[in-house]
């Protein structure tokens, strides 16, 4: 299953928990187990959205891809390798 993630959000580029869930027919805990598995290995980072600071945007790895002004929560893509 954990291949099968890291295909999702390469296909996908970022993904959320619950989206990625979904997709998988699991639950959200189960994801964010293996969201950690990941980024530990370091085939996965976490986004972190600096949303709010004025200029921030420009920077942000989801420029573009997010549309929120508050603070969204944990997003992730796969470490370039």
């Amino acid at each position: 299953m954990l291949r099968q993630l890291l295909n999702l959000i390469e296909q996908e580029e970022i993904s959320q928990v619950p989206e990625l869930a979904q997709r998988l027919h699991t639950t959200p805990a189960l994801v964010r187990a293996m969201l950690d598995t990941l980024e530990r290995q370091g085939r996965l980072q976490k986004v972190a959205p600096t949303c709010g600071v004025e200029g921030a945007c420009e920077t942000c790895p989801l420029n573009g891809l997010c549309g929120l002004q508050k603070a969204p929560p944990p997003l992730w893509q796969r470490q370039v390798e």
